[in-house]
Parts: structure tokens; sequence; C-alpha cells
């Protein structure tokens, strides 16, 4: 579940998710908005759009204070038939979808269409929920070129698998364009 007019980096998360979990589960499933969620039956997935509670330095502390805003990089909670990804800012949305689909089983083995592994049909775990994670350190430097395409622009494999193994830096600067700023 995603806002259909949700940001760039916000929908193509919820790509992710509809695609991984459709192959964790054996069948396919929609993006749907918010309006049409009571349509379906299950576990919910939910993007949340917390930049509304972001809008000034203050409002953003304030909110990160009082958590609103989840004080931890990677957030994803189990709130009745739902499972919250919410964090802030975009990066961590997908950094959060991508620390449930490894809890999952999912890996991401080299840069390629096919560089995935993923046990298809096991179904979906989630007592490893919730899930709030802090990496012990604030980039996984990359000693090399990254592509330097916008996450925020682009699904592709051979762009998306430094980032999805954890490496968020690089020489080149791609930090500043990746995953949508």
């Amino acid at each position: 579940v995603v806002d259909i007019h949700a940001p760039g980096p916000l929908r193509i998360a919820a790509e992710e998710l509809r695609y991984y979990l459709g192959e964790l589960s054996g069948r396919p499933l929609p993006v749907v908005g918010p309006e049409r969620a009571d349509a379906f039956p299950g576990t919910l997935y939910r993007i949340a759009d917390l930049k509304p509670l972001a809008a000034t330095w203050e409002a953003m502390e304030a909110n990160r204070r009082s958590g609103k805003i989840p004080a931890t990089e990677v957030n994803v909670e189990h709130e009745g038939r739902q499972v919250l990804f919410k964090a802030f800012p975009y990066a961590n949305v997908r950094f959060s979808v991508w620390a449930f689909l490894e809890r999952q089983g999912v890996r991401w083995l080299y840069p390629d269409d096919h560089g995935d592994w993923v046990p298809a049909g096991q179904g979906v775990d989630l007592t490893c929920l919730p899930l709030h994670d802090a990496p012990s350190a604030a980039r996984r430097y990359a000693n090399f070129e990254m592509p330097e395409k916008s996450a925020s622009e682009s699904n592709d494999p051979a762009f998306l698998f430094w980032w999805r193994n954890g490496y968020n830096s690089t020489w080149g600067g791609a930090q500043r364009l990746a995953l949508g700023g």
C-alpha cells in the first residue's frame, strides 16, 4: 500500500517489496493506494511517507524526539494486519525494505537482472518484527566508482546491487544523488 502520488523513492520501494513478496509467497501481489487497501484480505504491507513530519528542521527534530519519526535507519513495525515501513528520509525506507527482505532469505549476489536469490514459495515470516536497526557504521565506503544513476529514477539491478548490500558511500559522489537525495 502506497499513495499513487507518493514520491519516486517510495513507489520504487513498494515495487521492490511487491516483487520479492510475490516471489516469496508464490503469488502475484498488487501495489494499491490507501483507498483500495480495505478490499484486500490478509496482511497489508504499507509504505509510510513521513516527509510531512519534517517540513522544517525544527519540526523534524520535535517529531523525532516524540517518536513520530523513528530514531533508527531501518524501521519496520507490525500493527494488526499491517506491516509498516516507517523511516525517514526516503533512503531509509528502502533500507528498511531491503533489511526486511534479507530477514526473509532474499540475497543480492551480483549486479545483474538475475543476480538475486529468493527462496521462492517459502512464504513470509513476520516473527522478525518489529525490526529496528541502525548500522554500526554511518557509511560502508566503496573504494570504486559506483553508478551515478539515481535510484529514485531507476530499478536497475546493476545500480541497486551496491545499495542493497550496504554500500552507501563512494569516492565518485553518488551518495548525493542516490535514493532520492
